[in-house]
């Protein structure tokens, strides 16, 4: 099946689009391959179509401004100066102020970068990530929480409160006092709310025990209402609570995978890309090292003694070299 370059491009118009969100730049529209129209007038005087892959434009303080991408769904084939003259004459041609961006999967050779930065144009790679690019860069991260919740039980001193009753006012109260500690709410001699009783207490968070006592005692008597109609309020000087603690550990894990990388070979901003199923996120690449160089042909015998390779290995090269160029 033919490589038509529209699934890599559509890869570009995604990318392109979350890294303008993620600058801030929010309701930019990034738009699919289109023709658009040149300055340059045919011989019937209509402009020029030209093929863009993937471009975005916006207007400020009524100028427009327009990035136009050349994407080259290319693996072994690198960029040649001669594609990046091509991609440049294409950005000249359009109206207004117009940027480029060419992006592909292979590498861009050295006269390719130097023309763009000449020329003001970016140039980036956007594949999966080299081993040297991700290694030692958080991807998986494995959360556990340690959450510790805790029910209290209050009881109250009232001994005092009782002394201070009539015989006639201890006659109306009921075998057990209407007061729930874990609804009621202390108040002032005057009425003012202090607060429900579970608020004088401070549970350590930062250490576990099964089962804590604790208790409160105040120079001024908090009041608390009984719900009984000859005696509305009771007043209380020690708070005592046993506070039960439970334990409860949650795992969480958050994974967010670097498939890709958009890559700047002229010096630009570089992000990383998370593209899992229909989502795709991206952050920004900083730190990354000068990537290793290229085998080629020159430094192919330094590299074959940096490995220790026998005499008898070369001599077999030198055979075959012999061999090919007499044509036997």
């Amino acid at each position: 099946m033919k490589n038509t370059g529209r699934a890599y491009e559509n890869f570009v118009k995604e990318v392109t689009q979350a890294i303008l969100h993620l600058q801030g730049l929010k309701t930019v529209e990034v738009k699919p391959s289109q023709f658009l129209p040149g300055k340059t007038l045919d011989e019937s005087g209509n402009h020029i179509l030209h093929e863009i892959d993937v471009h975005w434009e916006f207007e400020l303080n009524g100028q427009n401004y327009r990035t136009v991408i050349q994407a080259k769904d290319w693996t072994t084939t690198p960029v040649k100066m001669f594609d990046m003259i091509g991609f440049y004459g294409i950005v000249k041609d359009m109206p207004g102020s117009t940027s480029g961006h060419f992006i592909t999967k292979s590498r861009f050779q050295k006269g390719a970068i130097s023309w763009a930065k000449a020329k003001g144009l970016k140039a980036s790679e956007l594949r999966e990530p080299l081993k040297e690019e991700i290694q030692n860069r958080i991807q998986t991260i494995f959360l556990e929480l340690h959450l510790i919740s805790s029910n209290i039980t209050i009881s109250f001193d009232h001994e005092e409160w009782l002394l201070s009753l009539t015989d006639e006012q201890r006659t109306l109260l009921p075998p057990y006092l209407a007061i729930d500690p874990a609804t009621a709410v202390a108040e002032d001699e005057f009425g003012n709310t202090l607060g429900s009783l579970d608020s004088f207490f401070k549970i350590p968070t930062n250490e576990f025990q099964e089962e804590l006592s604790l208790e409160k005692s105040f120079d001024d008597p908090i009041f608390l209402q009984t719900l009984i109609q000859d005696i509305p309020r009771m007043f209380v000087r020690k708070l005592k609570a046993i506070v039960k603690m439970h334990r409860h550990i949650e795992r969480i894990t958050i994974h967010e995978p670097l498939t890709h990388i958009l890559r700047s070979a002229t010096g630009d901003e570089s992000f990383f890309v998370s593209k899992v199923g229909d989502r795709l996120t991206v952050r920004r690449a900083e730190g990354l090292l000068p990537l290793p160089k290229r085998r080629t042909k020159q430094n192919k015998s330094e590299q074959d003694k940096k490995l220790g390779l026998p005499a008898w290995m070369k001599n077999i090269k030198k055979k075959k070299t012999t061999l090919s160029e007499t044509g036997k």
